[in-house]
């Protein structure tokens, strides 16, 4: 009988870098002797989150088999840095490259996949863009590319990205209300009480966020890695459009779209049975591919 646990702890991946709050779930048999590895996967968190928000994925994942492991972002969770908050989205992709490519040394011959959530779902096709071919498929949820609510006007941009962020960075543009992210009462009051949930969206951010968004719509033809692309149809957040965008004119010959019916921006922590179907289509496109 397998038994999941967590393992998390302060880590450099850089000997001169900032200090991240590190986890990984793994599971053991009944003489405490790590199952056999079949692939690594790396969670990105979304904006205001940190690592904890996935205990329960990365315990169903981990029973598959899969090493699976993630960090809090800069300025996220534990993590060193100012509260969500960055001037380029690469103060991201790079710990996650670091990250990997430590897990990578000790399992060489594993496939490595990425699973990222709204700002961490940009996080991971900006990922892929920089390197293609660095991981085994990628694994969309929410992906903030577009709001649902619509871009800001050419003019609101222009004084956000040249006025704004550089005189103000850490002003904040909007909060993340936590009924807008899931169906699920436990789910939003757990959002609510978690002192290390940031909901703000700051200037500095939203400039370095508006590079990225305008840099993935601008290379969507290059997307070439298999993909797999969850999203609810009532995401008030990130929108729906975008991921069946992605999926119509990116020219990966590997790629699937999942849309659920009903559900808000957080399909991992939508209702239990549409949470029960979004755990097993990741399942099932992983077990295709390791």
């Amino acid at each position: 009988m397998a038994i999941g646990y967590s393992n998390s702890h302060f880590e450099k991946f850089r000997e001169d870098g900032p200090l991240f709050w590190a986890r990984k779930w793994t599971e053991e048999d009944e003489n405490s002797k790590e199952i056999e590895r079949k692939a690594l996967l790396f969670i990105s968190h979304g904006l205001g989150e940190h690592s904890g928000c996935y205990d329960e994925l990365g315990k169903f994942l981990s029973k598959l088999g899969i090493l699976v492991f993630s960090h809090d972002h800069i300025g996220h969770g534990k993590s060193s840095g100012i509260h969500v908050h960055v001037g380029d989205f690469k103060e991201y992709t790079m710990p996650i490259f670091d990250h990997c490519d430590q897990m990578k040394k000790t399992y060489p011959d594993l496939p490595l996949f990425l699973f990222g959530h709204s700002m961490g779902g940009a996080m991971a096709l900006l990922a892929g863009l920089e390197k293609p071919d660095y991981f085994t498929g990628i694994i969309t949820s929410g992906p903030f590319v577009i709001p649902s609510r619509g871009f800001p006007s050419k003019c609101e941009m222009f004084l956000l990205k040249n006025i704004v962020a550089k005189v103000f960075p850490q002003r904040v543009l909007f909060h993340i209300d936590p009924n807008e992210v899931s169906r699920d009462p436990k789910t939003v009051e757990s959002i609510r009480n978690d002192p290390m949930f940031h909901s703000a969206f700051k200037a500095g951010l939203g400039k370095a966020w508006l590079d990225c968004a305008a840099k993935i719509q601008e290379n969507l033809k290059l997307v070439s890695w298999p993909f797999l692309a969850l999203h609810g149809d009532a995401d008030p957040i990130s929108d729906v459009k975008f991921s069946q965008t992605l999926y119509d004119e990116a020219p990966s010959q590997d790629k699937e779209l999942k849309i659920y019916p009903g559900c808000l921006h957080h399909p991992v922590l939508e209702l239990e049975e549409d949470r029960k179907q979004v755990f097993n289509d990741i399942k099932q496109w992983l077990e295709n591919r390791m």
